[in-house]
């Protein structure tokens, strides 16, 4: 993105540091850590037999922390992406998957990603403490804020 203009939609695609920053942030910290779904009829899965009725919980959090399909699945890697890293469905769900897609999930990642891209080009932050510790089940959140200095 040339400096001195504002920033615009035909900017984004180009931005792919920012791409895999974004994309990692969402897997190690979905904005819904937890799903809930509702059979509609009898299956069998993995041995198990689910009736129909029976209430399924769906755990983005847990699947984007698993090491089979992620590498060093704890650490933050926004290279992890790199090369257009097309995860195989379902095991990248920040939003949601199949037809309970996260309708605004586009435009969710699209305005995270103006605002974020805005932000670093007028300033730098210091984090003055880190933490893994998020909370939420309906959303997810740092615990305990994210301390941090505005420099400029």
């Amino acid at each position: 993105m040339p400096a001195g203009r504002d920033l615009t939609a035909d900017d984004l695609p180009q931005l792919s540091y920012l791409d895999n920053v974004v994309s990692e942030t969402l897997r190690l910290y979905p904005p819904g850590p937890i799903d809930l779904r509702k059979s509609i009829s009898a299956f069998d899965f993995e041995g198990h037999h689910i009736p129909a009725g029976t209430s399924i919980i769906i755990s983005p959090y847990v699947t984007h922390r698993l090491p089979e399909l992620w590498p060093e699945p704890t650490r933050f890697d926004p290279s992890r992406w790199s090369h257009q890293r097309k995860p195989a469905p379902y095991e990248y769900l920040p939003f949601g998957g199949g037809t309970h897609r996260c309708i605004g999930s586009m435009f969710a990642t699209t305005e995270v990603k103006t605002m974020l891209a805005h932000f670093v080009r007028e300033r730098r932050v210091e984090l003055l403490s880190t933490s893994d510790a998020a909370v939420g089940l309906a959303t997810m959140r740092p615990k305990h804020g994210i301390p941090a200095r505005v420099l400029s």
